[in-house]
């Protein structure tokens, strides 16, 4: 199993203010990178991240680097608290300074002056470069950009049929009027300069000079780099490696397709909201190899039992989730199975109860007398007992905040699935058009 550190793209106002509420090993990690941020560049971290959104400064990219470092970092945390514990890490663009931090290639210290030097030196190129996301492959992108030669590039191939171009905001512009003109589409990133690309040259004295007191150390854990697309052993993280992560493009494909080859088959991506697991797929996919990409949190989806229900993904049919099953070694089938009487005499596992959830409190427990038969069954009891994020088993304490259905009947047919629950929403108009309800059943299977 390996981690997947992602770069820019997944940001968004308030990302992991709900699971430092729900997770301990999440917040000391990241009151730990706020503390070093702080005496590095002299702002926090915590208040960039609860700042509201009309005053977050996420839109300059001196701030969001070290941000979107401190979150990443911090998801690893919560993950091995979790149980969940890498054979090895990966990365993509500026995820490779979480990388190497969270397996102990960088100390604390020399991982906050690499991702605040990087995001500092590139603020004078904002504005003039920008990156665009195509679904072509990389072959075909390279005969689009013939006409913008040292003005536009391949700056990352993450999967077939995925590349992003990178470089001049006035070439950009005129390469996004003839795709459109040829029905081709083109996604603008987020990334306001023409990172991965030769135009990044100019910025080499100075990032070298910024970096020259950072020294990596080997480490047991293997560390992937998209740069050069195989392991690079920690004692080469040094300031000519992380001028060349900034300049150099990014090799994804090829190193998740390495990490295939090398055996690993569960990819945990450490973001804010997913966006490298479907590349990571897709290239498995073309190998013909099963692969399953995990993500940690969504927009405006943050708290523990998002986790939970990533870690309930590792697990299958009649298994126990739990970090084991996400190992490398487990990945063949040594999950210990955990029967139910029902199982254990042929039956299907009892239906379990609808709970009612939303996006914001956590206020009852509810606890149905039975479990529903047929088409019907009632609510018997609430309590307004503070309640944890999550608990696999029935009558736990869930989130609250949708009304009641409007009747005894259940007009859906969930299906189970072992791992990401699916959602279904409440089929009426009304107030109850906007709840979902969510049913988790027993032994990490999911019912939606």
């Amino acid at each position: 199993m390996a981690f997947v550190f992602a770069g820019h793209g997944g940001q968004w106002p308030g990302m992991g203010v709900e699971l430092m509420a729900g997770s301990e090993a999440f917040r000391e990690e990241l009151v730990r990178i706020d503390e070093a941020v702080r005496r590095r560049v002299g702002w926090s971290v915590l208040n960039a991240l609860r700042a509201p959104e009309e005053f977050a400064p996420l839109g300059r990219t001196e701030f969001l680097q070290p941000v979107l470092f401190a979150v990443n970092a911090s998801l690893a945390a919560a993950w091995r608290a979790l149980g969940v514990r890498p054979d090895a890490v990966v990365e993509h663009s500026l995820g490779e300074i979480a990388a190497a931090y969270s397996v102990g290639a960088l100390a604390l210290d020399e991982a906050v002056t690499v991702v605040t030097g990087r995001g500092q030196a590139v603020v004078p190129l904002v504005g003039k470069g920008g990156m665009l996301s195509l679904e072509l492959p990389p072959a075909r992108v390279e005969e689009l950009l013939a006409p913008f030669t040292g003005r536009l590039f391949v700056a990352a191939v993450n999967s077939a049929r995925s590349t992003a171009v990178s470089g001049e905001a006035d070439a950009l512009a005129e390469l996004r009027d003839r795709l459109d003109g040829r029905g081709i589409a083109a996604r603008p990133l987020t990334t306001p300069f023409a990172s991965h690309t030769p135009l990044m040259d100019p910025l080499r004295a100075e990032l070298l000079d910024r970096f020259s007191g950072v020294r990596g150390v080997r480490t047991p854990t293997p560390l992937y780099s998209a740069v050069l697309a195989e392991p690079v052993p920690g004692d080469l993280l040094d300031a000519d490696h992380w001028y060349a992560n900034l300049r150099e493009p990014v090799r994804f494909a090829d190193t998740i397709r390495r990490m295939l080859d090398d055996g690993y088959r569960y990819f945990v991506e450490l973001s804010p909201h997913p966006s490298l697991t479907s590349s990571i797929e897709a290239v498995a996919a073309e190998a013909g190899i099963d692969a399953v990409g995990i993500g940690s949190l969504r927009r405006q989806s943050d708290g523990h039992d998002v986790l939970l229900r990533g870690l309930g993904s590792c697990a299958r049919p009649g298994t126990r989730p739990t970090g084991r099953c996400c190992s490398r070694r487990a990945a063949g089938s040594t999950c210990r199975p955990t029967p139910s009487p029902a199982n254990a005499t042929g039956s299907r596992p009892p239906r379990p109860p609808p709970r009612p959830a939303d996006h914001r409190s956590w206020a009852r427990i509810w606890r149905p007398a039975t479990y529903p038969t047929g088409t019907s069954s009632r609510r018997t009891s609430t309590s307004t007992t503070a309640a944890s994020p999550i608990s696999p088993t029935i009558g736990s304490p869930v989130r609250s905040g949708c009304p009641a259905p409007p009747s005894s009947t259940w007009p859906w047919r969930p299906r189970p699935r072992c791992g990401a629950a699916a959602k279904y929403s409440w089929p009426t108009s009304g107030s109850y058009s906007r709840c979902r309800w969510r049913w988790t059943g027993p032994y990490g299977c999911n019912w939606s």
